[in-house]
C-alpha cells in the first residue's frame, strides 16, 4: 500500500473559473492545496464567489478522482499479475474469496 500511497500523493486536480476569478487545486483526498482569488472575485458579491469556489472545488475533485481511479486500476492490475496464490489469510477465513479485489472510493464519497 505504500507504493499506492506514493503514487496518489502527487496527484492534483485544478479547476479555474471561466472569468479567471477563482482557481483551485486539490489533492487526491479533496483537500485544497492552492487557492487563487483575483482582485475582482468579489465584484458579483460574496454569494456568487462562494458558489464559484464550491463549483470549482467540485470540478477539481472530479479531475483528481479520475486520475486516482486510473492509478488505482493500474496498481490493482499489477497486483493481480504478480499474485500467484491467495494470501495465507485467505485459507483461514470461511468467507475467503480468491478473487478478492479492492475498489477505489474517493475520500469525499466514503461513508466510514
Amino acid at each position: 500500500m505504500d507504493e499506492l500511497t506514493a503514487q496518489l500523493a502527487p496527484l492534483r486536480g485544478i479547476a479555474r473559473a471561466a472569468d479567471g476569478s477563482v482557481s483551485i487545486e486539490t489533492d487526491a483526498t479533496g483537500e485544497i492545496t492552492r487557492l487563487y482569488l483575483a482582485d475582482y472575485a468579489m465584484d458579483d458579491g460574496a454569494d456568487h464567489l462562494a458558489a464559484t469556489i464550491i463549483d470549482r472545488h467540485r470540478v477539481a475533485m472530479n479531475i483528481v478522482d479520475e486520475r486516482a481511479a486510473q492509478v488505482f486500476a493500474a496498481f490493482q492490475h499489477r497486483r493481480v499479475e504478480t499474485s500467484t496464490a491467495p494470501s495465507p489469510s485467505a485459507y483461514e477465513r470461511d468467507d475467503a474469496d480468491s478473487s478478492e479485489t479492492f475498489t477505489y472510493v474517493p475520500s469525499h464519497l466514503r461513508r466510514d
